[in-house]
């Protein structure tokens, strides 16, 4: 049976590895810093931060990382970025060092401006 989560916490609680869970707990923190005016939840499966119903960003955990996703991600220009996709963009994340970098917090105020200026 698969459990059904309604919050970010239990989301964040249910990561069975407990580094994956340490780095998706530190990017949310750095998240909801970054944009304290973007809505948290659940959508598809995932966290999300969104601003006047627009995505800024997803994080989504895997075996031994976890990405920070941003849906307009084409449209910002940092090479922490990578991804090919039409739209989609992320940033690989696999140790605390790699969410320490501020830039991380300036592209979310970005991505926050690029969604709510639309």
């Amino acid at each position: 049976m698969t459990t059904v989560v309604r919050t970010v916490s239990e989301y964040l609680d249910n990561i069975a590895d407990p580094k994956v869970r340490r780095l998706a707990k530190k990017i949310r923190s750095v998240a909801r810093s970054a944009i304290p005016e973007a809505s948290e939840g659940i959508r598809m499966g995932i966290p999300c931060y969104s601003v006047d119903r627009k995505y800024v960003a997803l994080i989504g955990d895997y075996k031994n990382h976890v990405n920070l996703y941003f849906p307009q991600g084409a449209k910002l220009s940092s090479d922490l970025l990578e991804g090919t996709g039409k739209g989609m963009r992320h940033i690989k994340i696999s140790e605390d060092s790699d969410i320490d970098n501020p830039r991380i917090s300036k592209l979310l105020q970005l991505a926050t401006r690029n969604a709510s200026s639309k």
